[in-house]
């Protein structure tokens, strides 16, 4: 019993990625308001664009999706009824993220995710 926990403890540890507390993982950042003042909240560049959402406190499926590619990456844009977000995916700078709702939006840059070792 004792081998086979230790062994399982073994390729837990092993095939766990080692970005797991690097640049990918989920971080506080600040986004920065229209109007100067800062918004905190916790983004990664690894998650998938409904996790986003979700962070956000959105529903992907609640939203109307358009797409445009770039010259070195895509922007998904989500509209709502009272809000719009956009995440663009560039191959240069990574992961953005802008809210809006009104007059007021916010910015997160979140940058590329680069796994240690590479």
């Amino acid at each position: 019993m004792f081998r086979l926990i230790a062994l399982c403890t073994c390729i837990l540890f092993f095939v766990t990625p080692t970005w797991a507390d690097s640049a990918c993982a989920g971080k506080m950042v600040k986004g920065k308001r229209s109007d100067g003042r800062t918004y905190p909240i916790t983004l990664s560049p690894a998650w998938s664009d409904e996790r986003i959402l979700q962070a956000l406190k959105l529903n992907v499926g609640d939203a109307k999706v358009t797409t445009a590619n770039g010259p070195d990456g895509f922007a998904t844009f989500y509209e709502y009824s009272d809000a719009k977000v956009s995440i663009g995916h560039s191959l240069n700078d990574g992961l953005t993220v802008t809210f809006s709702k009104g007059e007021d939006s916010i910015i997160w840059d979140l940058g590329l995710c680069v796994p240690s070792g590479t």
